[in-house]
């Protein structure tokens, strides 16, 4: 693991310039994301372990506390930490009420960065929050449609997406079909070599909504469409149940 025996060589030095101005909280972010990360890592993904053997251990709590004294006090690296944080916090720690704080921070700041614009959406469907998330995405599709720098075709399939997951919860299937097909249509342009996540997913729900609304025969075919597709999650499994018994909205 090249980045890992990287950051091993980088540790003793970042430890040196803490030890040489006690008062320089940019130079946390580097011990920061390594003492987090050096615990993550192997946490969460324990076939590392064997690579990382000679690595110093890391320390998860102690991590967090250095990447957020670097947000709050770093003269150079506050916006680097905070972004970390988030990354922290949504990924790994999966506490989106955090996230979705730190992503409002950052986007109220930088109101026209569209990677901070995202997480506020994300966060708040990750919690649950379909209506707000939906007002979020919305804008976000606004935008792209706009043509807005930094505002491409892949964060207007995610818009897109998250929209019509809100349409179909709320049963609004034309809507949300009108949604789906736009993201299936940006995933054509954007899915060069195979088809992505959002292309399976989309499609299946398509199949969803048609059997929700009687039209078998063009649930069927979607359904097909998605098992010639890269399976995403569980969207093989999806589509063999309901191309055996039709989709019931359970």
């Amino acid at each position: 693991m090249p980045a890992a025996n990287a950051g091993r060589k980088a540790l003793p030095l970042v430890q040196e310039a803490i030890g040489l101005d006690p008062d320089n909280h940019d130079v946390l972010l580097g011990s920061g994301i390594y003492n987090y990360y050096a615990e993550v890592i192997p946490e969460q993904y324990p076939f590392v372990k064997p690579l990382i053997l000679f690595i110093p251990p890391g320390d998860k709590k102690k991590g967090l506390a250095q990447l957020t004294l670097a947000s709050e006090r770093a003269k150079y690296a506050s916006i680097e930490a905070t972004y970390f944080l988030l990354q922290a916090y949504y990924f790994h720690e999966r506490d989106y009420v955090k996230a979705l704080g730190i992503a409002r921070s950052l986007h109220d700041r930088f109101p026209d960065n569209m990677m901070f614009h995202r997480y506020v959406g994300r966060a708040y469907v990750s919690m649950g929050n379909w209506e707000e998330a939906t007002k979020v995405f919305e804008e976000i599709r606004g935008r792209a449609e706009k043509g807005q720098r930094g505002y491409g075709p892949a964060i207007e399939r995610e818009a897109v997406y998250y929209i019509a997951t809100n349409h179909m919860q709320a049963q609004r299937y034309d809507e949300a079909l009108t949604a789906l097909y736009r993201c299936d249509e940006l995933s054509r342009a954007l899915d060069r070599k195979e088809a992505s996540g959002y292309m399976a997913l989309a499609n299946l729900k398509i199949g969803m909504i048609y059997d929700l609304q009687g039209k078998r025969s063009l649930a069927l075919t979607q359904y097909k469409k998605v098992k010639g597709m890269k399976e995403f999650r569980d969207s093989h499994e999806q589509a063999d149940r309901y191309l055996e018994t039709p989709y019931r909205g359970e």
